[in-house]
């Protein structure tokens, strides 16, 4: 009974605010060695909420990719629980800025790890933090 009421109650907070400050599908942390970074892959945001998430509770930034290895550890991280991601860009036009993008990260697309742009304002399953391992960092 008490999970019925739970799961009723979740219902009603996320189509209430839209929004699931609390989300418990969060992985575990992936810590890359060679890149000195951390990346953790949450659920149900904007990207103006996923940016905010990041940098409130992990001092980071939805994630940033400068090379196709770094591209393709997020995909293969990523695409364990979703089709696709936010990552840290924005596009207008012939420009990077504007519209928000995420990328395609399902294993059976022959698409996976291209980018594509998106509404900044509609809700995505999921995205991924990069954040440096600090003090501040807790594990």
């Amino acid at each position: 009974m008490a999970v019925a009421q739970c799961i009723i109650l979740y219902a009603m907070v996320f189509l209430a605010w839209g929004k699931d400050d609390d989300c418990t599908c969060e992985s575990a942390i992936l810590w890359i060695r060679n890149l000195f970074t951390n990346y953790k892959l949450f659920c149900h945001a904007s990207f103006d909420f996923a940016e905010k998430k990041c940098r409130d509770y992990y001092n980071g930034h939805l994630a940033s990719i400068h090379s196709e290895k770094e591209n393709n550890i997020i995909r293969k991280f990523a695409q364990k629980e979703s089709d696709y991601v936010w990552i840290g860009l924005r596009r207008k036009g012939n420009r990077w800025r504007g519209d928000c993008v995420r990328m395609l990260v399902d294993k059976d697309n022959k698409n996976r790890g291209r980018w594509e742009t998106y509404d900044c304002k509609k809700w995505t399953r999921f995205y991924v933090c990069k954040f440096k391992k600090g003090p501040e960092t807790e594990f």
